[in-house]
This record gives C-alpha cells, sequence and structure tokens, in this order.
C-alpha cells in the first residue's frame, strides 16, 4: 500500500505555485491539499491542519517566509511538517537552515530538482514518523562555542575525524566535538547505521555494497565508505541482504 503525504504551497507569485502544482501533480506520493498566495493565510492552517511538507517562498509582501518560521517558533503549530523553501536567491538558505528547514529550491525551479529533493525526504517520512513517533527528530551539538540544531532527516554521512565529527549534509559540512558513539546513540537506528569506527551512513544514500565496501550518493556524486568487518553483520541485516 503506498503512502500519501500531504503538502501545501505558501508562494505569492501566481506562476511560481502553478509551476510547483504542477511538479506536485508528477509526483503520486504528494497529495496537495492547498495553495496560498497569502503567508498568514499558510500560517493559520498549519496551525489547524497536519501537514507533512511546506512548499515556502522567502521573500513575500506581507509576511516574508523566515518570518512564518519564527512566528512558528514562538508558537508552534499543530503541524510539524518539513519545510522546503522556495527562494530567487540562495543568500537566503543559511537563514532558512537555522530555523531547521530541510531544503531550499532555487528558483526556476526544474523538475528534476524538485524529484531530487523528494527522492532525499519522501523515502523516510514514513519511517521516520515511526520511529521518531514521541521523539524529537533533531539534537543541538557544540560548535563554535555554541549549540547549534542539526536535524536528523539532513544528515547524509558522517566521519569521524579525531575528537571530531565532520557531519555531511545535502549543501554543507559541519565539524562538531562529539564521540561517533555518542552521537549513534542519538540517531534513529532505522535511517542510521555504522559500517567502519570512523564513519556512520544515512541508510538511503546507499547504491551499492560489496565485501569491503559501500557506494553512497553524496555531493552530487559517489563516494565508496570502508565496511569494518566487526560492523558487516549489522550492516547485512538493516539492508536485509543474506
Amino acid at each position: 500500500m503506498s503512502t500519501s503525504h500531504s503538502c501545501i504551497i505558501i508562494e505569492d507569485q501566481p506562476e511560481s505555485i502553478e509551476l510547483l502544482e504542477c511538479h506536485i501533480r508528477r509526483v503520486p506520493a504528494l497529495d496537495h491539499k492547498a495553495s496560498f498566495d497569502n503567508p498568514v493565510n499558510g500560517l493559520n492552517y498549519l496551525r489547524e491542519h497536519e501537514t507533512d511538507l511546506i512548499f515556502m517562498d522567502v521573500q513575500m509582501p506581507d509576511m516574508s517566509g523566515l518570518e512564518v518560521l519564527e512566528s512558528l517558533q514562538l508558537k508552534p503549530a499543530k503541524s510539524k511538517g518539513k519545510f522546503i523553501l522556495t527562494t530567487g536567491s540562495d543568500e537566503y538558505a543559511m537563514s532558512g537552515y537555522e530555523y531547521g528547514v530541510t531544503d531550499y529550491l532555487l528558483k526556476p525551479i526544474s523538475f528534476g530538482r524538485f524529484q531530487r529533493t523528494l527522492d532525499r525526504i519522501l523515502p523516510l517520512l514514513t519511517d521516520a514518523e515511526e520511529e521518531l513517533s514521541g521523539d524529537q527528530d533533531f539534537f543541538f551539538a557544540d560548535m563554535e562555542g555554541k549549540k547549534i540544531r542539526i536535524n536528523f532527516l539532513d544528515i547524509l554521512l558522517i566521519e569521524a575525524a579525531g575528537n571530531y565529527l565532520i557531519i555531511y549534509t545535502f549543501d554543507r559540512r559541519i565539524t562538531i566535538y562529539k564521540s561517533l558513539y555518542a552521537l549513534l546513540e542519538l540517531l534513529p537506528p532505522k535511517l542510521f547505521v555504522r559500517v567502519h569506527k570512523s564513519f556512520i551512513l544515512y541508510v538511503p544514500t546507499i547504491l551499492s555494497v560489496t565485501r569491503n565496501e559501500v557506494m553512497i550518493q553524496i555531493d552530487g556524486g559517489t563516494r565508496a565508505i570502508p565496511i569494518g568487518t566487526t560492523y558487516r553483520e549489522e550492516l547485512k541485516k538493516i539492508l536485509g541482504i543474506p
């Protein structure tokens, strides 16, 4: 039985709404509930309705997308959906990540880029709902004297580097002070697997497996990650490999 994920659009430009609606219609797993050209109306909808994905413009005249996110932090909505920002300039991307935004799409949005974002997010929504039920889907880590929020579903690869960890997301690398073991204790076990003394992988990035290495999709390409003997059987179990 296929899973349908509800989504809405908050966007003040009619042509952008039309394009996003066209892209959404091409993805059977998405259930488009509504489009709002006024961010206040979209915010009110989120306060009353559970929504899985929100496609939202950053630059809107009455209330910016970042102001919507700030309002939701001050007064949490019923919806705990994932936000995907749409923007004409990537200068707003980093600001969005401070609010836990899942991804951003640079206008004009091609269907290929739209599909790549969904390929990363949709396979995990159902598992994440089960795995993270009753728990938060993020953690805070120490970086450069401050606590930063990192969403589980933004992580693609974790690599140990001495006393630090390098966390690879879809658009940046974050270096934090933490042990690999301590971080693994925080991560949902259905979504992440340790394959080596120095590596934890996000399961959906795995493309192929040999006896000694895993090929993953990352940074628009591929990367080979070694498999440690100690972790081989657990990896096979998680992937359902006999």
